[in-house]
């Protein structure tokens, strides 16, 4: 039985935003008409914060059915196996108002022989083994060894375990199918063919994007393609089907709070917007329709282009992150005002690259989630070569995106406490020093990132060079780094509480 898991409250209200829309969809379907709507896969915590994603999808489908006036049943067949059965919705074009379905079934336990076994328990059975002798009688047991009952009453018991047995059974049971399908109980007012739209959530089917961005010679500019890759397990394929890809972001990350250190939200409003062909907003958030009619197949991974743009202005940025500790209140072991804290330092200094996803840059248009992998061309041979990979959320246009791909080979940073005080019981002060060593011919510029995560509370009573404020716990200092020099940067932070 497919396991059906249960949909939170976010994304039930995403649906239900997007049934507003479906409820004159149908009108517009015709038969043989498929539209599958999927969603990003959603992360759901479990019990000890064990996570998992779901998949769901919304397909519509158009068919004409034959009715005979009054009652009937009909089975709907070819229906994912993952279907959510309590989410049905049908919808008779023909004769919306004489048409009813008064009872509904989902028939999933598919033909095999172990189900065809089970259901022949206590009945009649014939079967012949690997000599060619015949065994019949009534079947007791479909276990290892195979017991019947004979004519007689004596019992003959088969260790038809690996070997070739030939069964031959009279029927197959009528619960039993070959495919997944909706058996409806349905009263229809006229006979005839009825065009009907049929509608169910699904799971078993999702899709996610990738980058990749093509370096220039000098670091300016990129080349940026993006694909979005839709998997299908979900039992049943979708023949030229209308494919919509919903980019809503319906469960709470911390990832956020990396995409803040990365880059900045731009408050200028951009002239005009470019959007991806087919692209809309469904309740605040981007909705995108493949522009040609696809066939998705069962147990199938398919790619399509949904991106191109071409030299794309983009920033080297240098970022310093020394920290290796996280924040006090996500370690439940740890003490705030334990002297240890926040002396595990790193020596890296990443490489990122900087733009801004407008219009003026060749870009414009919203951006899904998804892995960016970059590549550069080596001037000995010409080649491609991979240079680093990161993941970006949801960006809309106007954002600025800083994508971290590598740690620089030639850039180093030490990162010091050189005081630590504890004025009173709910008061820390303490001072660091972060020298940056560059073995560069040419000077750069370092982003200095620093967390203040033992108090909400905090102030820079002194530092060497200003800082700016990211948000509540986190600040940034703009180091020049001279070509085969270094450069040291001092500050003083003091937290309080209660």
């Amino acid at each position: 039985m497919p396991r059906h898991a249960a949909i939170g409250w976010g994304l039930i209200a995403l649906l239900a935003a997007g049934a507003l829309l479906a409820a004159e969809e149908p009108q517009r379907m015709k038969p043989g008409d498929v539209l599958v709507t999927i969603y990003t896969p959603r992360v759901v915590r479990g019990r000890w914060d064990n996570e998992t994603r779901e998949r769901v999808a919304v397909v519509k489908e158009c068919r004409t059915i034959p009715f005979p006036a009054g009652t009937s049943e009909y089975r709907f067949t070819d229906v994912a196996e993952d279907i959510r059965a309590a989410t049905v919705r049908f919808t008779d074009l023909t004769d919306p108002q004489g048409t009813r379905v008064l009872e509904q079934n989902y028939h999933y336990d598919l033909v095999d022989a172990e189900a065809l076994l089970k259901r022949f328990i206590e009945r009649p059975i014939e079967l012949v083994d690997g000599r060619g002798k015949t065994h019949s009688g009534t079947l007791l047991s479909r276990g290892h060894p195979l017991i019947l009952r004979r004519r007689r009453g004596s019992i003959e018991i088969i260790g038809y375990q690996g070997q070739p047995y030939t069964f031959y059974l009279s029927e197959v049971p009528k619960d039993l199918v070959t495919r997944p399908a909706l058996v409806w109980k349905v009263r229809a007012r006229k006979a005839g063919d009825h065009d009907v739209v049929v509608s169910y959530q699904t799971g078993g089917l999702s899709w996610h994007s990738d980058y990749s961005a093509t370096v220039n010679a000098d670091d300016s500019a990129i080349d940026l393609s993006g694909w979005v890759t839709i998997s299908n397990t979900c039992g049943t394929r979708f023949p030229n089907a209308r494919v919509k890809l919903f980019a809503g972001d319906v469960r709470s990350s911390d990832a956020r709070a990396v995409d803040r250190r990365r880059g900045g939200f731009s408050d200028e409003p951009d002239a005009e917007e470019r959007k991806i062909p087919g692209s809309s907003t469904l309740f605040e958030y981007p909705l995108f329709a493949l522009q040609e009619r696809t066939t998705i197949e069962n147990n199938q991974t398919k790619q399509v282009e949904l991106v191109t743009a071409r030299n794309v202005p983009v920033k080297k940025v240098y970022t310093y992150d020394g920290l290796l500790d996280r924040p006090w209140w996500e370690m439940r072991w740890h003490n705030r005002r334990d002297e240890s804290y926040g002396t595990r330092c790193r020596t890296a200094v990443r490489v990122n690259l900087e733009f801004e996803n407008r219009v003026a840059s060749n870009l414009g248009m919203p951006l899904p989630a998804g892995i960016v992998r970059a590549y550069k061309r080596d001037d000995a041979d010409g080649a491609l070569e991979f240079i680093g990979e990161d993941r970006i959320g949801h960006t809309p246009r106007s954002e600025k995106l800083r994508v971290y791909f590598g740690d620089a080979f030639d850039i180093v940073g030490e990162r010091t406490r050189k005081e630590f005080r504890n004025p009173e019981r709910y008061q820390i002060r303490e001072s660091f020093e972060i020298e940056l060593r560059n073995h560069k011919k040419t000077p750069v510029t370092v982003y200095a990132l620093e967390h203040l995560y033992r108090s909400v509370n905090w102030k820079i009573e002194k530092s060497s060079i200003p800082y700016k404020k990211l948000d509540s716990a986190n600040i940034e200092f703009p180091v020049t780094v001279p070509a085969n020099g270094k450069t040291t940067l001092t500050y003083t932070v003091f937290y309080w509480w209660r």
